[in-house]
């Protein structure tokens, strides 16, 4: 969910409940999947998303500032947006094919991993 408003009340809503919660940045204008972290939202960088989202817990649920967690956990990248081309993609055919192995990744696990390769090797 890239929506700001749903975001900000779940992140809210699991910090009231003391109850863990990760979130997800933006992947838009990011093309190194090396430079992905994990941080508390107080220190995430790079990611307008999160830093609307650190703002608004701030300003409207009483989210700690000066650098104190916010006991929000966030996977993000600390890669610099990349301007969209001429074609309003920000992303090459490397960066695309990583995508892709993450995303195989996610669903199928690292045990399938040659799978991906395989296919990817076959034109499948």
């Amino acid at each position: 969910c890239d929506q700001i408003k749903a975001k900000t009340a779940m992140a809210a809503w699991a910090r009231t409940q003391k109850l863990p919660f990760v979130c997800v940045g933006a992947a838009g204008g990011k093309v190194h999947a090396h430079q992905v972290d994990v941080a508390d939202l107080s220190q995430v960088t790079h990611d307008p998303l999160l830093a609307v989202m650190r703002y608004r817990l701030r300003k409207d649920h009483s989210a700690p500032t000066g650098g104190k967690s916010m006991g929000v956990n966030c996977v993000f990248s600390r890669e610099a947006v990349k301007q969209a081309n001429t074609n309003g993609d920000a992303t090459d055919d490397r960066s695309r094919r990583w995508l892709l192995e993450l995303q195989w990744l996610r669903i199928y696990g690292d045990r399938d991993r040659n799978l991906w390769h395989g296919s990817r090797r076959l034109g499948h």
